[in-house]
């Protein structure tokens, strides 16, 4: 059985036969287009400044103002940081993002742990800050609190939302 996240759940919303061919049988792969790029490299330009400081490109300087802020926030800082939670008789435990009984996984992009509170950020790319699901903030927070469990209170949001827009779209792949 697959370990799931928020992004398998969507996709078998999204198509139940799309879920099955990529998560289940796996003999369809998906291919990421220049919107899933421009994401990736959003989310890789604000992990370096945090973590080491790298100035953030050019075409990304409207993030400037909120990954500053944020690399001001005291506490331990992990960005990217993969969890994974394994469901046993008596509740939840944390385990890695691969092991072979995680029961769940996701990615959280920022997480700054300062005693009993953390921060968790995550930040989004797309055409319209309406279709984010906080519901994704929800299942994070709890598997946080699975992996941190000195951490009492949980705040988290959306940092910040970068639109993209690509004339070519590509062509969805039937299956």
């Amino acid at each position: 059985m697959p370990a799931w996240s928020y992004s398998s759940i969507k996709t078998f919303d999204q198509c139940p036969k799309k879920y099955y061919h990529l998560k289940v049988a796996k003999d369809v792969k998906d291919t990421a287009g220049p919107e899933a790029d421009y994401g990736t490299q959003a989310h890789e330009a604000a992990e370096h400044y945090i973590k080491h400081g790298t100035p953030i490109p050019g075409k990304f300087k409207i993030m400037r103002p909120v990954v500053e802020t944020l690399a001001k926030f005291p506490g331990e800082k992990h960005t990217e940081l993969r969890l994974g939670v394994r469901k046993t008789a008596t509740g939840y435990e944390p385990t890695t993002f691969f092991a072979k009984d995680v029961w769940w996984r996701g990615i959280v992009d920022l997480l700054i742990t300062n005693g009993k509170t953390a921060h968790m950020v995550d930040y989004k790319t797309g055409k319209n800050a309406k279709y984010a699901d906080m519901k994704q903030l929800d299942l994070m927070a709890g598997a946080v609190f699975v992996h941190y469990p000195e951490i009492q209170k949980v705040k988290s949001g959306l940092a910040l939302w970068l639109a993209t827009s690509f004339r070519k779209r590509r062509t969805p792949v039937s299956i």
